[in-house]
């Protein structure tokens, strides 16, 4: 990969490892705010920027003191051509509004601050701008995500200081509500499991991740509701929303389930362990994490021969066997990386056979320019 700016697209550059070989192509730049990750449609053709001012920590955390970001922009760009090019909303997106956590077919999810300490959520549509309001009213809803089957996780307070409930927005508009005295829910994720969603819970003693089931509606065939916590493990002792966010960042959102999609769908959440600084593989089945090499952020499965995952860190995109995980299960050593590219791309996966992966990376010097590169595993070496 170039050092620079990109000018022309490689088609047939291919970076090799021992173990994994990949062809790259590089997509072109698009500005950013610098601070919140873009998201990519699942299958790969448009991608969702925050641009403008960065919203305060208090407007990103739904807290206390959060501000209308009069200054922020949400941005798509088209990725079908050569080069990344903004697509014109005929609804322009309303002012204030920020860039959600998860986006599906239909559209990507915006959250919307407003003046009177309400936040909103809703699903822009990917080509005409147009929202559904999908969470409304006086309470302060945030940070929400989709699921496999396109329902809507997020978390619910009655004001900024108020302990946050789980909501469950079903796709008829029906809603499951989960809350517990004494503490707070915080930054649910889902990946492809059908059967669980996950879930940050702040309390006194600290920050832990928790692995929720979906259980049968039995009021309603074909409805799910949220059930009994299957796992719960601690990531760190008490600490601010700021820990939180930064624990759930790297999460990727998860792909819509559709019986044309190619290849296994990722159902391990991965999250940053912040005692260990580094990416981890919750296990529900031991209440414990497969912990990745050191310093890395974020990752992507990788179904191919052999498994594992594409994995991002400070000095590049490494691929770790899915083997190396399990080998350095519950041991002190690091499981093994191999490297791919020589800069630090945020793998995004995709159900496009054609793009498989969405690689976002910083543009060097100039903290506020992202580069965009497709990239596919390619044949092994004969």
């Amino acid at each position: 990969m170039p050092d620079g700016p990109v000018a022309q697209p490689a088609l047939g550059a291919t970076s090799s490892t021992a173990r994994v070989r990949v062809q790259v192509r590089p997509l072109g730049q698009v500005g950013y705010d610098g601070q919140v990750l873009p998201l990519v449609s699942p299958d790969g053709r448009f991608i969702a920027v925050e641009g403008g001012e960065a919203p305060t920590w208090e407007t990103l955390l739904a807290a206390r003191g959060a501000a209308v970001p009069l200054r922020t922009t949400v941005i798509v760009y088209s990725l079908a051509g050569a080069a990344p090019v903004p697509v014109v909303f005929g609804t322009p997106l309303p002012t204030g509004a920020v860039l959600g956590r998860g986006c599906g077919d239909e559209g990507f999810l915006v959250e919307w601050p407003r003046p009177d300490g309400a936040r909103w959520i809703g699903l822009a549509d990917w080509l005409s701008g147009g929202i559904t309001w999908l969470a409304r009213g006086d309470a302060v809803n945030a940070h929400a995500v989709l699921t496999p089957g396109g329902e809507l996780l997020y978390t619910r307070g009655d004001g900024y200081d108020a302990p946050r409930q789980l909501v469950l927005r079903r796709r008829d508009g029906s809603e499951d509500v989960r809350s517990d005295a004494g503490e707070s829910y915080t930054f649910p994720m889902t990946t492809g499991d059908t059967t669980t969603v996950f879930t940050l819970i702040e309390s006194p003693a600290g920050l832990d991740v928790a692995a929720i089931a979906l259980t049968p509606d039995p009021a309603a065939a074909g409805r799910t509701s949220l059930g009994a916590v299957v796992a719960r493990a601690r990531l760190t002792g008490p600490s601010g929303a700021e820990m939180a966010y930064q624990v759930a960042a790297g999460a990727a959102p998860a792909l819509p389930v559709r019986s044309t999609d190619p290849g296994a769908p990722a159902r391990d959440l991965l999250l940053l362990v912040p005692r260990a600084q580094r990416l981890g593989r919750f296990d529900p089945a031991r209440a414990g994490f497969d912990l990745f090499p050191p310093n890395t952020v974020a990752a992507a499965l990788s179904a191919g021969d052999p498994p594992g995952y594409f994995a991002a860190t400070p000095d590049g995109l490494v691929f770790v066997a899915d083997r190396a995980l399990r080998d350095a299960a519950g041991t002190a050593s690091a499981p093994g990386a191999a490297p791919v590219l020589g800069d630090p791309y945020v793998p995004r996966a995709t159900t496009n056979p054609e793009r498989p992966y969405i690689l976002i990376g910083p543009v060097p010097r100039d903290p506020l320019r992202l580069r965009i590169v497709a990239m596919a595993v390619a044949p092994p070496e004969s």
